[in-house]
């Protein structure tokens, strides 16, 4: 009982890390991912995170698909790093929704999440699939070179809000899965470091069901 509690308030702090909703009492908001979901096996992006102060590296990548009811599905995967502490956050997403869960915590064991344990959490904590496709939502300033530490990018600069405030995104087919080379908000910034190729799931025995 005292590991599953462990592991619930690591999974909480891993879905903050990794851009998705999250309690605001565990850490300071950071913005969802934007960008145009573009799923491609084996494609990911990394990325530097900067929210109030604090500093986090983000890897992002498509690992798997499979069929869901009938509806394709996308295994995502995501990996956290701060202040010395690695998660790993793996998701099966069809239809918009969640299916699977399975995170790993540095060098444990990793463990699927239950969907009715999912269901019991907060809403603002509940695991999402990708978010709508920016295009859908937020106005185009034009097109712009951008350069970040991954390289120089031709983007899409997008300006979208979120929670009252305005976030500026700079988005490329260059970057997959999300498109998204670089966005800034208030006391917020994300850029691109690397573009990964022939990415390989982290999470490498058999989850534990949790």
């Amino acid at each position: 009982m005292l590991r599953a509690r462990s592991m619930m308030i690591s999974l909480v702090a891993m879905i903050f890390l990794t851009g998705f909703s999250f309690a605001q009492m565990m850490a300071p908001k950071a913005p969802s991912m934007r960008g145009i979901w573009n799923p491609v096996i084996g494609a990911g992006a990394a990325y530097e995170m900067q929210a109030e102060k604090q500093t986090l590296s983000l890897e992002v990548a498509v690992v798997g698909k499979e069929k869901v009811d009938g509806a394709d599905g996308y295994w995502l995967e995501m990996t956290s790093a701060a202040k010395g502490m690695e998660m790993v956050m793996k998701t099966l997403t069809a239809g918009g929704e969640v299916k699977r869960m399975i995170v790993q915590q540095g060098a444990e064991d990793p463990m699927e999440i239950s969907l009715d344990m999912m269901r019991m959490m907060p809403k603002a904590m509940q695991p999402k699939g990708p978010g709508k496709d920016i295009r859908e939502t937020a106005k185009l300033i034009g097109k712009e070179s951008v350069a970040v530490p991954a390289g120089t990018f031709e983007c899409d600069h997008y300006q979208d809000t979120e929670g009252g405030r305005t976030l500026d995104v700079w988005v490329s087919p260059d970057a997959p899965p999300y498109g998204m080379v670089k966005m800034t908000g208030p006391n917020t910034s994300i850029v691109l470091t690397r573009i990964i190729k022939n990415y390989q799931s982290k999470i490498t025995k058999a989850p534990k069901k949790m």
